[in-house]
């Protein structure tokens, strides 16, 4: 039990400090990306965090094709349930 309490503070650790890298990276994108439509400024920012290595979306759908099925942005996916569900971050 005290062994899953650490690994689980440790991974909790580990993605606060990659979410941390995420929103760096983010906040230094041109602000006229805000006026693009919603599908066009979501594959920038995915363009800038795959460029930056902070995220492999095919590999991530790869890992979960029920994210994959589901539609749903991997990215997105991974910072709202991926990482409570414990899920690999890839990179």
């Amino acid at each position: 039990m005290i062994l899953h309490s650490r690994s689980r503070i440790r991974a909790e650790t580990e993605n606060r400090a990659w979410l941390a890298r995420v929103y760096t990276h983010l906040a230094e994108m041109k602000f006229w990306i805000a006026l693009l439509p919603p599908r066009h400024r979501e594959q920038r920012r995915l363009k800038l965090l795959r460029s930056a290595g902070l995220f492999n979306a095919e590999k991530y759908l790869e890992l979960y094709p029920d994210v994959a099925a589901a539609g749903m942005d991997p990215l997105r996916h991974y910072i709202l349930h991926g990482m409570e569900e414990g899920r690999e971050r890839p990179v």
